[in-house]
């Protein structure tokens, strides 16, 4: 049985499954609730595409060091306070709307899973903005994608690394109308755990209509999250709202391709690359307002084309690649607990409920500890300072 790629490498890009001349090729292989390729061998002709366009199959070649570098904050605060950061991406998007383009993203259907969607136009486009921490199903979008080019149209795609480094490959070619940005990316978690969480949540509140990962009206910093419910009751950052953000961090359910991502680093597949500038307002103080600041890496000649058609979206400030603390950038950083067996072991014997006890402050036990920690680091500070 032919095999495209190693399971430790396969990114679920979908570019296989878009790629295969015979439709032979489906993401329907799920295991830890993560998809990877499975062929009909009784469609297969072993024409061995899905081989050669698998972008975890090449060693190099895979993406641009940043041209230039920039903080940004979108001029509307409106647009920046419903945007994961500072409105890069809305910013981008309507560039490409005012050319009578397409943008592609991932947003949540009404079961709240991801899926990468097209939006033709600013309403539909609001779906994909703001952070989620979830691997989009890409299905046949590649596909879609490259019609839209044939066809003349601007298009926009966003995603993370590996899904544009699939989106390029399958293309095989430049198009001078098409643009990518790539995502700051910390890894995919599961979304079995996802779907898990989703139930428990709905048990406990009422089932989930609306799910928001970064909730800015009390600050840009910290990991805020706004649940609402089908009856409208809303539900702000309690420690079960939480848990799952808190086990993706926690580093226990990312992608075994995460685990050594060769896309984590200034090497970037996107024309430009968009996420949190964490840190700029720390030196920038005129920035210091907790209503978010994009990191910009303009990465391409395409890239910077289309920068510059947006200079007047808002405020664009000149920063060092080096002065970024973003380690999914500058610097590998392990994206896998040392527990990660044991939480599996436990998730699947015991549920999710179970998990977010035993591995995130959803457990009194472990907010307990945390608040005796919290309270030795004064104690100690004290001490040391009259020694």
């Amino acid at each position: 049985m032919m095999e495209i790629t190693s399971e430790h490498s396969c990114t679920g890009c979908a570019a296989c499954q878009n790629i295969c001349p015979m439709d032979a090729i489906t993401m329907d292989s799920v295991r830890r609730g993560f998809r990877y390729p499975e062929i009909d061998q009784s469609k297969c002709v072993n024409c061995g595409k899905c081989i050669k366009v698998c972008p975890a199959n090449r060693d190099s070649g895979f993406g641009n060091q940043p041209l230039l570098t920039y903080a940004f904050r979108h001029k509307e605060r409106d647009v920046r306070m419903r945007s994961t950061s500072g409105g890069a991406f809305t910013a981008i998007s309507d560039a490409i709307f005012l050319r009578q383009g397409v943008v592609y993203g991932a947003a949540f259907d009404e079961s709240l899973n991801l899926v990468h969607m097209s939006a033709p136009d600013r309403e539909s486009r609001d779906q994909i903005r703001g952070a989620k921490y979830i691997q989009s199903v890409i299905g046949l979008t590649f596909r879609d994608v490259k019609k839209d080019l044939q066809q003349k149209k601007q298009v926009l795609f966003t995603g993370t690394p590996c899904q544009v480094a699939g989106l390029k490959s399958f293309l095989a070619k430049d198009y001078d109308n098409l643009y990518t940005v790539d995502i700051v990316c910390h890894g995919v978690p599961s979304r079995e755990v996802w779907r898990a969480f989703i139930t428990c949540l709905s048990e406990k509140i009422g089932e989930v209509s609306h799910f928001d990962f970064r909730y800015k009206p009390n600050g840009w910093h910290g990991s805020k999250i706004r649940v609402i419910t089908k009856k409208g009751d809303v539900v702000y950052n309690t420690h079960l709202t939480r848990s799952f953000s808190d086990i993706y961090f926690g580093r226990y359910i990312i992608r075994e391709s995460c685990r050594d991502c060769k896309y984590k680093c200034d090497r970037r597949t996107g024309d430009i690359t968009i996420g949190d500038f964490w840190g700029f307002d720390d030196y920038d103080t005129t920035y210091k307002d907790e209503q978010g600041v994009s990191l910009v890496l303009v990465n391409t000649p395409q890239g910077k084309a289309l920068i510059e058609k947006i200079r007047e979206a808002g405020d664009f400030r000149e920063a060092s690649l080096d002065r970024i603390p973003q380690t999914n950038i500058n610097k590998k950083s392990e994206n896998q607990s040392r527990n990660t067996e044991k939480f599996w072991d436990d998730f699947v014997t015991k549920g999710y409920e179970y998990v977010a006890k035993k591995y995130t402050e959803y457990g009194w036990n472990n907010r307990l500890k945390k608040r005796i920690m919290a309270s030795g680091r004064v104690i100690f500070r004290k001490i040391r300072g009259r020694i």
